[in-house]
């Protein structure tokens, strides 16, 4: 159990109540921040697995025969 947390503006929370309520701050705002959707910098850290050709095969839409292959 925490017995004190440092808020966002750097001050010291002892009280129980006060810590609960930052700690609900702190979760609300995670989880309802808006964020930019086109900030793709969390991307550069995942290894790249696929080539350009892998992802290019995948994108080809199936023909009919292949589809009927799988369905039937």
């Amino acid at each position: 159990m925490f017995t004190k947390i440092q808020n966002e503006q750097g001050g010291l929370l002892e009280d129980k109540g006060q810590i609960c309520d930052e700690a609900v701050k702190y979760y609300q705002k995670q989880f309802t921040q808006e964020r930019d959707s086109t900030d793709f910098s969390l991307m550069r850290r995942i290894p790249r697995t696929l080539t350009e050709e892998d992802n290019a095969t995948l994108g080809i839409k199936p023909t009919k025969e292949e589809v009927e292959n799988v369905v039937f």
